[in-house]
């Protein structure tokens, strides 16, 4: 099916509207490749946009929704849980300077209980809110095992 707008959709069809599988082209030159139910994305499905970014996971109502990983075009990656197109419940986060995050989301941020493990071997473990290390929480530097940091902010 050609789209006026340049997209293009190719797969199942029931009652005129996307369902099954099938492959949603859009003329940025991102493509979902996935379930569809009634015209929305729904069940596994990839989300690829044009600048290298992509999702791969669960989707419900046209949102990421579930579980999903989240390869960022920078080289950063999110594998964890969704609601409502936003990273939230438990997930880490891999950044491409090696610093791992495991923990906590709510709304797309860093919130609640996690644990930072810093690619120089650096480790902080505690809480966050929207994104920062906020409240209770321990730092501990590599190499300087009798050094610990604890906060309340």
């Amino acid at each position: 099916m050609y789209y006026y707008n340049g997209d293009v959709y190719t797969g199942d069809w029931k009652d005129d509207k996307r369902n099954g599988e099938g492959i949603y082209t859009y003329v940025s030159g991102a493509s979902y490749k996935g379930h569809w139910v009634n015209d929305k994305k729904q069940g596994k499905g990839s989300f690829d946009w044009f600048d290298g970014t992509k999702y791969e996971g669960n989707w419900f109502n046209n949102q990421r929704n579930g579980y999903g990983t989240y390869y960022y075009a920078d080289g950063d990656m999110y594998v964890g849980d969704w609601k409502d197109d936003n990273q939230h419940g438990k997930g880490i986060y891999k950044f491409k300077n090696g610093d791992i995050y495991e923990g906590q989301y709510q709304n797309g941020e860093r919130t609640g209980e996690g644990i930072t493990n810093f690619a120089n071997g650096d480790k902080y473990t505690g809480r966050f809110l929207n994104g920062e290390q906020s409240g209770q929480g321990t730092y501990i530097w590599k190499g300087k095992s009798d050094i610990h940091w604890s906060m309340e902010i």
